[in-house]
């Protein structure tokens, strides 16, 4: 997708919309997120796969060449506007979330906001991630004043497929936490939002 395509799409994420009632929250602008990769990855949910066991899974590379496509290409190439809103790396994170909440997978950031797992949770902002898949920014209706990002992997086959999504890192995202100083971001506000932009899904 080309970068002013994706841009206009994202845009319409909550980050913006948020900034209506939170100062200081900027967003993360640049077609592929390029941080530091986290240094503690989770557990992993993944898809089951329903491809041949002997399939070859191509690898991410962060040094492709011109005439090569990256394979963020092949994996987010052919969106559409509502595959930005609506897809599996979305679902993917929402069943880790469930994981985590029955106890099936220990998951030390989010084990101490346990008590918001069982309840939605909105996406503040997702892009391709530079490391491969998706970087998703989200928030939690039960814990509205903390923002969590969590990087969910594709892989791509030889054929140009896309299959097992796994959830590799989970955080809290320190560059756009918001304090109970700063703003008073609720459910309802985000609720609010939601009913307003109902493009945005909660989870």
């Amino acid at each position: 997708m080309p970068d002013y395509q994706h841009d206009k799409i994202m845009k319409k994420y909550l980050i913006p919309l948020f900034i209506l009632l939170v100062a200081g929250c900027g967003r993360q602008s640049s077609k592929q997120k390029i941080a530091t990769q986290p240094t503690e990855t989770t557990e992993s949910i993944e898809k089951p796969n329903t491809q041949e066991s002997d399939q070859v899974i191509l690898q991410d590379s962060t040094s492709g060449t011109a005439e090569m496509k990256s394979l963020n290409d092949i994996r987010f190439g052919n969106w559409t506007e509502k595959d930005w809103f609506d897809n599996d790396y979305f679902r993917t994170l929402r069943t880790y979330i469930d994981a985590c909440y029955q106890g099936e997978i220990k998951d030390e950031v989010l084990e101490p906001y346990r008590f918001a797992l069982k309840g939605k949770f909105a996406i503040f902002n997702a892009e391709p991630f530079i490391g491969g898949g998706m970087f998703i920014y989200f928030v939690f209706l039960d814990a509205p004043n903390k923002i969590f990002n969590a990087w969910i992997y594709s892989c791509v086959t030889e054929e140009n497929t896309v299959v097992d999504y796994q959830v590799r890192a989970v955080d809290i995202s320190e560059e756009v936490d918001i304090s109970e100083e700063e703003a008073e971001l609720t459910k309802e506000g985000i609720l609010s939002i939601i009913k307003e932009h109902p493009e945005n899904k909660l989870w």
